[in-house]
């Protein structure tokens, strides 16, 4: 129904991290692109590659596949692989200006977009806006769109520790994790579609910019304890 059950800073800019992956890839079924393909030589392999890494340079891979990688392992390569081949950065603060967002802009791609120094508004959002993205792009997208982007999100592997760790029962998640660090800040972030087991859809975006110097597990204590009130608010709601 819109309504805001939460928020606090919600309207201050933070670096999208890998976040960004999940409207990239969006973008991708929205515009029916995903099968097109290109061998994985399109992209230079790039920091933290977990899947596509080490492939062979001929090794065909279309976006769907690239989609699917990236937004169940958060592979970089795949990421860039998926800029490379729908048009870049631009384009998606484009089709994000397309359907409605005024706020977030999408600059670099990896690992550079991770870069946060002082005053920085490359590659950033809002936690407004960009629960109003994923609430968009849950609504308005295609049923095949809609359904594809749904189940790579569900395959997410590399944050069962934050809103699925606890998971009240019947419930579905779909989410999206990132994080970066250098001399400027630590950050971390999720973007989440929580469906409880009546079917009600809930949107949490949380970020966090820090000094530099705090480890990923600390930010992650944040988180936790956040994601608590979180599930604590929605328990509540009437």
């Amino acid at each position: 129904n819109g309504q805001v059950l939460l928020e606090w800073r919600s309207r201050k800019r933070f670096p999208m991290t890998s976040t960004v992956k999940a409207p990239a890839c969006a973008r991708v079924y929205d515009l029916e692109l995903e099968n097109q393909g290109a061998p994985i030589s399109v992209v230079k392999p790039v920091t933290y590659s977990p899947v596509y890494g080490s492939l062979e340079p001929n090794t065909q891979i279309s976006l769907k596949q690239a989609c699917r990688v990236v937004l169940s392992s958060s592979d970089n390569r795949a990421a860039n692989f998926v800029f490379e081949l729908s048009g870049g950065p631009k384009a998606l603060t484009a089709w994000l200006r397309e359907k409605g967002d005024t706020t977030t802009r999408s600059d670099r791609i990896e690992p550079a977009l991770n870069l946060s120094g002082k005053n920085e508004y490359r590659d950033t959002t809002t936690p407004s806006n960009a629960t109003l993205n994923w609430q968009r792009l849950d609504t308005q997208l295609s049923t095949k769109a809609h359904n594809q982007w749904l189940t790579d999100l569900a395959a997410n592997q590399v944050a069962d520790h934050l809103f699925r760790a606890s998971l009240p029962e019947g419930w579905q998640l779909y989410d999206r994790t990132g994080a970066g660090s250098d001399d400027f800040s630590a950050t971390r972030a999720i973007h989440a579609i929580l469906v409880n087991s009546e079917g009600q859809r809930y949107y949490a975006a949380l970020h966090i910019k820090a000094a530099p110097g705090p480890p990923l597990e600390q930010r992650d204590t944040v988180l936790k304890y956040v994601i608590h009130l979180i599930y604590e608010t929605i328990d509540g709601a009437p």
